[in-house]
């Protein structure tokens, strides 16, 4: 298995310990409670030097959370693999722990076809409007997905 897949099926603790963390008071909307704690969380993966911030909430616990799942999803979104690694379920949900590998193999094979959707879609398996479909679901690889077609010379895709 890649690095990457590794990275992306670690447990919230092994993972966070690849990571530096830098708390600090965050700022915005919040009332009275605003700038009292410093419970907004900065993580950095060491091996990447990927950077997420989560100041969701009022307590740094919660928002470390938050900050590794946003980290699994920006390292899947980011980090690209040339190995071949087949897909076993399409139908993970966005809420699914598994997801962020997900994505990552999806768009892996997008790739490799160099975003050409008819090509990624026969080589999974599946027809090209599953795979839009599958797309469409979530705007953050919708618009990597876009990034890497327009890179390849090719129009954005429309959503419906």
């Amino acid at each position: 298995m890649n690095q990457r897949n590794t990275w992306l099926t670690l447990t919230d603790e092994e993972l966070f310990r690849s990571c530096s963390m830098q708390a600090f008071k965050a700022s915005g909307h919040g009332g009275q409670k605003v700038n009292k704690t410093s419970s907004a969380v900065r993580l950095i993966h060491e091996p990447t030097k990927l950077e997420t911030i989560s100041s969701e909430t009022r307590s740094q616990h919660e928002n470390r959370h938050h900050a590794l799942k946003k980290l699994r999803m920006k390292i899947a979104l980011e980090i690209r693999s040339d190995d071949i690694t087949g897909i076993d379920n399409f139908e993970i949900g966005m809420s699914n722990p598994r997801y962020p590998l997900f994505a990552a193999l999806l768009l892996d094979e997008l790739h490799r076809y160099a975003f050409r959707l008819a090509e990624s879609a026969k080589s999974l398996g599946l027809s090209t409007g599953q795979l839009v479909r599958l797309l469409e679901r979530d705007p953050e690889l919708w618009q990597k997905v876009n990034a890497g077609r327009k890179a390849n010379g090719l129009r954005p895709l429309i959503s419906n």
